[in-house]
């Protein structure tokens, strides 16, 4: 006598729920997708959204300026979800208020981060002018 075994059905999995920007919906209009954007993202993503529209929009100096600002200069709700809806295929394009806060608001940190590539030039030559400890060392052997 042989045992028989039933196997059960598997029941269908669920799909994965999508979680982060990509869960928003755009059909709501711009103000109800910055809101939920807020909600739902983490502010070291937007960061990195920021940081990807910049790279994808600005000229190479422009951008390299604006990313010399720190962290926290960059990382903001509102910038994040604008980079993120001017992006999507099927948005309607944000009011030209906000257009324009967003270009002032990039014009500014590429003129924050102009003033720290000054420095850090600034820098880079003062210690290009000093010895080295071999130099020094030469220096004292020399007299002796």
């Amino acid at each position: 006598m042989a045992i028989r075994v039933l196997k059960r059905k598997q029941k269908p999995r669920a799909k994965a729920k999508k979680t982060g920007a990509e869960a928003i919906s755009a059909k709501k209009g711009f103000r109800r997708f910055q809101q939920e954007f807020h909600y739902e993202v983490g502010s070291k993503t937007c960061g990195d959204i920021i940081k990807a529209h910049v790279r994808e929009t600005y000229k190479k100096a422009d951008a390299y300026a604006i990313l010399r600002n720190e962290d926290w200069q960059i990382r903001s709700n509102a910038v994040a979800a604008y980079c993120f809806w001017i992006k999507l295929p099927d948005a309607e394009p944000p009011e030209a208020d906000t257009v324009s806060w967003m270009d002032g608001y990039f014009q500014e940190l590429k003129e924050r981060g102009s003033k720290i590539v000054v420095k850090e030039k600034a820098v880079a030559k003062k210690v290009e002018n000093k010895p080295t400890i071999q130099d020094r060392m030469r220096e004292q052997l020399g007299e002796i």
